[in-house]
């Protein structure tokens, strides 16, 4: 029984050491490589991602892309779909786009719920709005981060729950972090005024966020309802979610569309309401 215990125990050492090589491997030769091309060449990454991520997949013998661990797992490739953000803000329209591309492209082959995964670790504001915006289905949600922040009064309450004791924010990501912060009920006055101070960048970045949101549900209102709201009433609907100090400006980013609207995603919403009403025809008559 000795002998089969010790035997197991080493087994289960095997493995630990094995998993701590695969990461080390995929850092080093996947998110680190990845991170340094991104941000020397930010077009040629995007065009490359996909040889990134297919990279780290097929390292030993597809460690992080099993049955076992549900497909890819997303510890490995939320990283790097991460590091596309970094640059996100400074590219231009059209690099944004093949950039955006680059990214759902992988998603769209992935189960929507481990797509949901890698959203919620991606920390850039835009890139996270124009995933969401696109495809609504990878909507992860920021119910834990409301629960963390509901509970706090004061900006130290804040630092004490979110800092760890290096100062680094404790978060999976900033970008869904501001969303919650800014949604109404979720964080106190202090709170939003000391995490607008503390990433002033971010918070502008959500602004255009909470537009590309609101300009979304307003167009989808019109091939989904019957008798749709107008437009400009449902984006102010929509900005009810959120308290004013994060609808600052918005109405003037709604504007200037730093967001991104794929051609793909209004031409999905006019294909549906065309079987709808084709359905609608044919159950008449």
């Amino acid at each position: 029984m000795g002998e089969q215990k010790e035997t197991k125990g080493w087994d289960v050492q095997g493995i630990v050491n094995h998993m701590s090589l695969m990461f080390s491997y995929v850092q080093e030769h996947g998110t680190d490589a990845f991170r340094e091309l991104v941000q020397k060449d930010p077009t040629k990454a995007s065009e490359q991602l996909p040889i990134y991520l297919d990279k780290i997949l097929r390292a030993g013998d597809r460690f992080f892309n099993y049955p076992g661990c549900g497909g890819p797992h997303e510890m490995v490739t939320a990283p790097l779909i991460d590091s596309v953000g970094l640059v996100y803000p400074c590219l231009d329209k059209p690099q944004r786009e093949k950039a955006l591309r680059s990214c759902l492209k992988f998603f769209d082959e992935q189960n929507y719920f481990l797509v949901q995964n890698n959203v919620a670790y991606i920390n850039e504001p835009w890139l996270v709005g124009d995933i969401i915006l696109n495809r609504p289905l990878y909507w992860c949600g920021f119910k834990e981060l409301s629960d963390r922040l509901k509970p706090l009064a004061t900006w130290s309450d804040w630092e004490a729950a979110f800092l760890d004791e290096q100062g680094r924010l404790d978060a999976k990501s900033v970008g869904w972090l501001s969303v919650a912060v800014g949604w109404k009920e979720n964080a106190s006055e202090l709170v939003r005024r000391g995490f607008a101070e503390r990433y002033p960048g971010i918070v502008e970045r959500t602004k255009d966020v909470i537009a590309g949101w609101a300009h979304i549900r307003g167009i989808r209102e019109q091939y989904e309802e019957e008798k749709p709201m107008p437009y400009q009433k449902r984006c102010e609907k929509f900005y009810t979610h959120f308290e004013p100090e994060w609808l600052q400006g918005v109405p003037e980013q709604l504007g200037q569309k730093n967001f991104i609207v794929l051609e793909e995603t209004i031409r999905r919403l006019e294909e549906s309401k065309e079987r709808r009403e084709r359905d609608a025809r044919e159950k008449q008559g």
